[in-house]
């Protein structure tokens, strides 16, 4: 599945994945940080930039400079998947 499908098999992710697609900024944000300190789910650079690149989006004010941070880990394909993921997720939810 996508990697904003709520079926990750840890109930406290899948909750915050749903209220994440349903709009919800802090839940963006709360993902985005858990992906990127490896809290409950496998560290990914790739879908904690994809998660703030929505909460930036939705008006989350700290999202920016962590993205900044982030990009500094990262490479440019990973980098390019995350703005790609993120996409799919807007034309998927649309919020």
């Amino acid at each position: 599945g996508l990697p904003f499908d709520a079926n990750t098999g840890i109930k406290q992710v899948d909750n915050l994945i749903k209220k994440a697609n349903d709009g919800d900024v802090k839940a963006q944000a709360a993902l985005g940080h858990m992906y990127m300190e490896g809290d409950k789910v496998s560290t990914d650079y790739t879908l904690a930039y994809m998660w703030f690149n929505i909460a930036r989006a939705n008006g989350d004010k700290k999202a920016k400079d962590i993205i900044r941070d982030l990009t500094k880990q990262m490479n440019n394909s990973q980098v390019n998947e995350a703005q790609k993921l993120a996409s799919l997720w807007w034309d998927t939810y649309r919020r």
